[in-house]
């Protein structure tokens, strides 16, 4: 689809058919004409399902802690190589870990950002009781800085 605005929707942690992002929002933005990809976690490369491109980047698998969390670098690296590649006119994030590249995409591009929060990130990360209250507190912090920066950084933030 040439000459056509290119959406991508970004996603390191949820399903690739997952009702809201890819039915309500990527196959409706591809069904109106608008060329669409969402990178998620994929066990293909790449491919195309209701007009809509998906990229993978990486897989959901291990969940112990120290795999999980290189995992989930490694998915956020990837997305953020693939963000690049495609060029977009508007990015859709759809995770807070998200937050810091979509900071970095409004820096390096003239794309438009849109940060889709519909959780109180700050609260949640409190409510972590098997973590120690000085990382709770620590990681509360840094998320609240976090959603600051995109408020006043991003083009939209969502709720829900």
């Amino acid at each position: 689809m040439t000459g056509t605005y290119r959406i991508v929707h970004i996603s390191t942690v949820h399903q690739p058919f997952d009702q809201r992002i890819f039915h309500r929002e990527c196959a409706s933005l591809a069904a109106a004409g608008y060329e669409t990809h969402l990178l998620v976690p994929l066990p293909v490369t790449a491919l195309e399902r209701q007009g809509v491109y998906l990229h993978s980047v990486g897989v959901l698998a291990d969940q112990r802690l120290v795999l999980a969390l290189k995992r989930r670098w490694r998915r956020m690296r990837q997305a953020a190589l693939l963000a690049r590649q495609l060029d977009a006119a508007l990015y859709h994030l759809h995770d807070p870990e998200l937050i810091p590249l979509g900071l970095w995409l409004k820096a390096t591009t003239s794309a438009r950002v849109i940060f889709d929060c519909h959780e109180n990130n700050t609260a949640y990360l409190h409510q972590k009781h098997h973590m120690h209250p000085v990382m709770r507190s620590g990681l509360s912090w840094g998320m609240a800085t976090l959603e600051w920066l995109a408020a006043r950084t991003f083009d939209a933030i969502i709720t829900a």
